[in-house]
C-alpha cells in the first residue's frame, strides 16, 4: 500500500520525479513486503531497521509534506521557503564565529559565505544548502540512535537523555568543522580546491 500510495501521490499531486522522500517511503514498503522473511536469528536487526525506517519516513518526508501544504507549494520544485533562515542560523552564523575565533576574517548574508581566496587575490563566495546545515545528519542520528534505545533498552531513562545530547553535539560539531575545512580550502588552494574538498 505505501509503495503504491507513493507512486499515485507523485504522479497526481507532485511533481512527478521520485524525490530522495518518495524513495525513502518505496524501501521502506519493499522492506515491509520482507520482513517476516527476514531469518528469526536477525529479529533484533530487522525491529531496529522497522524502527528506523518508521522514524525516518516520519521525520523527513512528511515534514516535507506538511510544511509544503501549510505554505501552499505542494508540487513545487523547491517549497522550502525557509532555506537561507534555516542555513543562517544553523550553520552560516555559527561557522563565521567558529573560524573568526580562529583569526580568519570571514562573513556570511543568509546561505552565503564569504572568504578571501589567497590563490587569486580575491573575495569569493559560496552558498551552502539546507543539506550542509547538519539538520539531516542529526535526524538521521536520532532515527538510529531511538530505533536502538527501543530494542535494546526498552527504556528512555538519563542515561539515554545524556547520550543523545552528546550525540547531538558530537554531529552538529563534527559538521561544522567539516564545512570550516571546506571553507579553508577555498580560502588557502582556491574554488577548486574547495569543491573538490566539498564532493569528497
Amino acid at each position: 500500500i505505501l509503495i503504491i500510495v507513493t507512486l499515485l501521490l507523485e504522479l497526481f499531486l507532485f511533481d512527478k520525479s521520485l524525490s530522495s522522500n518518495s524513495l525513502s517511503i518505496i524501501i521502506f514498503g519493499i522492506f515491509l513486503y520482507f520482513f517476516e522473511s527476514i531469518p528469526k536469528n536477525f529479529s533484533d536487526y530487522r525491529q531496529m531497521v522497522l524502527y528506523f525506517f518508521a522514524l525516518y519516513i516520519t521525520l523527513f518526508p512528511l515534514s516535507t509534506i506538511i510544511i509544503q501544504i501549510f505554505t501552499g507549494t505542494v508540487g513545487d520544485e523547491s517549497g522550502d521557503l525557509f532555506r537561507d533562515e534555516i542555513v543562517h542560523l544553523f550553520l552560516g552564523k555559527p561557522l563565521i564565529n567558529f573560524l573568526n575565533v580562529l583569526g580568519y576574517n570571514f562573513w556570511s548574508e543568509g546561505d552565503t559565505i564569504f572568504y578571501t581566496n589567497i590563490q587569486e587575490g580575491v573575495v569569493s563566495s559560496v552558498s551552502i544548502s539546507k543539506g550542509c546545515s547538519g539538520l539531516d545528519s542529526i535526524i538521521i542520528f536520532y532515527c538510529a540512535f531511538f530505533s536502538y534505545i527501543m530494542v535494546e533498552y526498552k527504556v528512555f531513562d538519563n542515561m539515554s537523555v545524556f547520550l543523545l545530547l552528546i550525540g547531538t553535539f558530537l554531529c552538529y560539531f563534527a559538521n561544522l568543522l567539516r564545512m570550516a575545512m571546506i571553507i579553508l580550502s577555498g580560502h588557502y588552494y582556491g574554488s577548486e580546491a574547495l569543491d573538490w574538498s566539498h564532493a569528497n
